[in-house]
């Protein structure tokens, strides 16, 4: 699970995929939590095989605050993918036959995919966590956390 607050800046201008929270790696581990066309975006594994995405309505608000959360599940030979925003889930996608590798530990890079592709804007308290979040735990790590922020 990773856990980010960013205000978002957008991007006009910018390349429309920007990195939050990534290891960098664009081969078959990946690991990125990313702002894509004004979209969270969560890719693991490869682009193809285990990638999910909101709507732009459920992004990151421009220029406001916004709390986003990245889980991922292996059950069987499947693994299930869910985004959150401001503590609802506004995103899901299971990756049937795609299972995740744990032994993946690479560094992290907090608003960096690559060369080209930063992240436009502020991004704090990035929590990463080993296990998969449920509903009730985001939405309390929403709720504890939202004042920090205006909310």
């Amino acid at each position: 699970t990773i856990s980010v607050w960013v205000k978002y800046g957008g991007n006009s201008g910018l390349s429309s995929l920007q990195g939050m929270v990534t290891n960098n790696n664009t081969s078959g581990g990946r690991r990125d939590f990313n702002v894509s066309a004004n979209k969270f975006q969560f890719v693991q594994k490869n682009f193809t095989n285990g990638r999910a995405e909101t709507s732009e309505a459920n992004g990151p608000d421009q220029g406001v605050w916004t709390h986003g959360v990245a889980t991922s599940k292996t059950v069987g030979s499947d693994t299930l993918s869910k985004i959150y925003k401001n503590g609802n889930e506004v995103g899901s996608l299971t990756y049937s036959g795609v299972t995740m590798d744990s032994g993946i530990n690479d560094a992290c890079h907090i608003g960096y995919l690559n060369v080209s592709r930063y992240f436009h804007g502020e991004i704090a308290c990035v929590q990463v966590y080993r296990t998969c979040l449920s509903h009730a735990d985001i939405k309390q790590i929403y709720n504890a956390q939202k004042n920090r922020f205006g909310l």
